[in-house]
């Protein structure tokens, strides 16, 4: 439901989220006693992280509070490389392009391959000013698999229109007062919600959610008497 809603996808969250699902190992994880401090690739990896942590930050020389943050840039051959994975992003989030349906995402796949491959640069060496063609190969080959996740995500997401119903629903009840009537809501709800079997159904699910609360026996709204009154639940409690 996270990756598959049209609100988020539009602000912009999840397009700058790197995901990833892979399938659950629960019941083939068979006990093995290993010391992973032993590890010769686990130890290196350790070292270097806490020889990064600890290198000292950069900063302006008149003000040694203040960070300084030093560029780095790609070599050539990496910038064609870059553009080259950018081109190729753009066109397949061509309408029936294979990365329309994740558009947003890709749409900053370019840019989030670069700062993949800057991170790696900078694991190898914190001084480096550049970034070489192979990290930026590395930099796209783990952008390429993020992208490819998405689609799988995106694909098994069922969608279910009710859901959206819902959210829209409970804006406009949010927007209504304190407490909101059935007849209401299909005569006057959102167009999408006008009989009275619909308007039941989607209150239902905000109900089911804690959003609706229903009001026993009814109440007085607008100087008339409805049977099936929700106290509206807002944002702030």
């Amino acid at each position: 439901m996270f990756v598959g809603n049209g609100a988020l996808l539009d602000q912009g969250i999840l397009s700058r989220t790197l995901i990833a699902y892979p399938a659950s190992t629960i019941g083939m994880r068979e006990y093995k006693r290993r010391n992973l401090r032993r590890v010769p690739a686990m130890k290196a990896y350790r070292e270097r992280i806490l020889a990064i942590l600890g290198a000292p930050l950069s900063t302006k020389k008149n003000n040694p509070k203040e960070l300084a943050p030093r560029a780095i840039k790609p070599s050539a051959d990496a910038m064609e490389l870059y553009r080259n994975f950018h081109n190729e992003t753009e066109y397949n989030m061509r309408e029936g392009g294979t990365l329309a349906c994740i558009r947003g995402f890709a749409n900053k796949s370019a840019e989030q391959a670069v700062r993949i491959a800057a991170v790696l640069t900078l694991v190898d060496d914190l001084e480096a000013s550049i970034i070489t063609i192979e990290k930026m190969q590395a930099g796209i080959e783990l952008m390429r698999y993020y992208l490819h996740e998405a689609l799988r995500i995106h694909g098994s997401f069922e969608h279910d229109p009710d859901l959206d119903l819902a959210e829209r629903l409970l804006i406009w009840a949010q927007g209504q007062g304190e407490r909101v009537a059935l007849v209401d809501i299909y005569q006057k709800g959102p167009n999408a919600i006008r009989s009275k079997g619909s308007a039941t159904r989607i209150v239902n699910i905000l109900e089911d959610h804690g959003w609706l609360i229903p009001v026993p026996g009814g109440a007085v709204i607008d100087e008339r008497r409805r049977q099936k009154v929700w106290l509206v639940v807002r944002d702030d409690g």
